[in-house]
This record gives C-alpha cells, sequence and structure tokens, in this order.
C-alpha cells in the first residue's frame, strides 16, 4: 500500500512538473485517467500499463 501511495506521489508531483515546463503539451486525452488515478485505488501493475502507454 505505501508503495502505491509513493508511486502516486512521484506520478502528480511528475504531471504537475510537466505542466509547468511544458504547458503546450495537451494533457486533455489523459485527463480522465490522471483523475482516476488519485481517485481511485488501483494496483502498481495498473498504475505502470497507464505510464508505459
Amino acid at each position: 500500500m505505501m508503495l502505491i501511495i509513493t508511486l502516486r506521489t512521484v506520478l502528480y508531483l511528475f504531471i504537475m512538473v510537466l505542466i509547468m515546463v511544458c504547458p503546450a503539451i495537451d494533457l486533455e486525452l489523459y485527463k480522465a485517467e490522471i483523475i482516476s488515478l488519485f481517485h481511485e485505488d488501483y494496483s502498481t501493475a495498473h498504475i505502470t500499463s497507464i505510464i508505459e502507454a
């Protein structure tokens, strides 16, 4: 459980930095996935599949 929380935190920070550094990148396509990632209890495998996609 702690690993999933840590992965969520790291991914959240990465997304925030990405938005600040490259505002031209359209994350609208991934908006639903990003929101659901932080509101649902996903397994590490699901998080990894989102990152690899």
